[in-house]
């Protein structure tokens, strides 16, 4: 019987307001992936909360509530398969800076990071992103190159 391959993490940092597609999307293609591999654990999806009471507020009023906030202590030396940072597409600045830290500080134990829609405002505060090109919505593809010049945005 071949070794059981542990599951994925994958963590969907939620700075509100969010998009609530762009939180129930990927958690439901890691579902389905999930579903189709006829195994329960292939991915594991963690929902984290830039709030302590662990809500996350949505533009549509249908809001949820997360498993983990930034200061939990699950994030001391966790390993991240993909992090994934959403928020509204209209935050392009005002980020928590909590956010900013914590993105930073898990960066060297997560193996692949993104960003949908707004939350590449929060990414490239990080400043991970200096020198990189980068893809983002196109509503706010000349808004991101005005405020991140040192960030190559592809239209």
């Amino acid at each position: 019987m071949p070794a059981r391959i542990p599951p994925q993490n994958i963590v969907i940092l939620c700075i509100p307001p969010i998009d609530l597609f762009n939180v129930v999307g990927p958690m439901e293609a890691f579902r389905l992936a999930n579903r189709l591999a006829n195994k329960k654990s292939s991915y594991q999806i963690e929902l984290v909360s830039t709030r302590a009471d662990l809500a996350i507020e949505s533009e549509t009023g249908i809001n949820l509530q997360a498993h983990y906030s930034l200061s939990d202590e699950r994030w001391q030396n966790a390993k991240i398969d993909t992090l994934i940072i959403t928020s509204n597409i209209l935050l392009s600045s005002g980020n928590p800076p909590d956010a900013i830290k914590w993105i930073n500080t898990q960066t060297k134990n997560t193996r692949r990071i993104c960003s949908l829609c707004g939350g590449i405002f929060a990414l490239a505060q990080t400043g991970m992103l200096n020198g990189k090109r980068v893809t983002t919505h196109w509503r706010v593809v000349e808004q991101f190159a005005q405020q991140h010049p040192q960030i190559k945005v592809d239209d």
